[in-house]
């Protein structure tokens, strides 16, 4: 895993057809050029209600997971896909992320790579780079937000640089993918159905 440019990364994801959304506050939301092709899939945790996520009641399917099988999925879900890039994002500033992951991934030796170029990127929204080989580092970055983060600011973006694919994950357990096709979303729905 390594920063990259915000500034670039934009330009990467505005040519496959991902923007940034206007938003009153200062969190990141990423979204499709043709929002009208998109499809939603809504993950809630078992017993929440998903209200925070936003979205209306029908604006695409709402899986119930369980949290702690989140991490292992969406791990599972990029190998299926045979994504060579991803992009991950914080929604508020990555000094929020680092914060509140300090701890559970001291452990984590190729996060003590990452961590050690942190500090000049972290009150940026520069994002990690990661290719196969770092799969099993996001899966436990995402497990660190998943047991210790509690505002949606700490949460994070992850998006593909060949597939429009947003994945918005949220420390309460809420996910939010946004897909460029049906097929990719059912491809989505039957991994978390399993």
């Amino acid at each position: 895993m390594e920063f990259v440019s915000y500034d670039d990364a934009m330009e990467l994801l505005g040519e496959v057809g991902v923007v940034k959304v206007d938003r009153p506050d200062d969190r990141l939301e990423l979204a499709l050029d043709a929002p009208n092709d998109s499809v939603h899939v809504r993950v809630i945790p078992e017993g929440a209600t998903g209200e925070q996520l936003g979205g209306q009641a029908g604006d695409g399917p709402r899986l119930t997971v369980a949290k702690e099988r989140l991490p292992e999925l969406l791990e599972t879900l990029f190998h299926k896909m045979r994504v060579q890039q991803l992009l991950v994002l914080p929604i508020g500033k990555w000094r929020r992320v680092f914060d509140v992951v300090a701890f559970s991934m001291a452990t984590v030796e190729e996060w003590a790579e990452v961590d050690a170029t942190a500090s000049v990127r972290l009150n940026t929204r520069d994002p990690l780079l990661c290719a196969p080989p770092d799969l099993h580092t996001l899966r436990a970055l995402i497990q660190a937000i998943l047991s210790d983060a509690d505002s949606v600011d700490q949460g994070i973006l992850i998006t593909t640089t060949i597939t429009p694919v947003l994945v918005e994950l949220h420390p309460d357990g809420c996910v939010h993918f946004t897909l460029s096709s049906a097929a990719l979303a059912s491809q989505v729905e039957k991994l978390l159905e399993t």
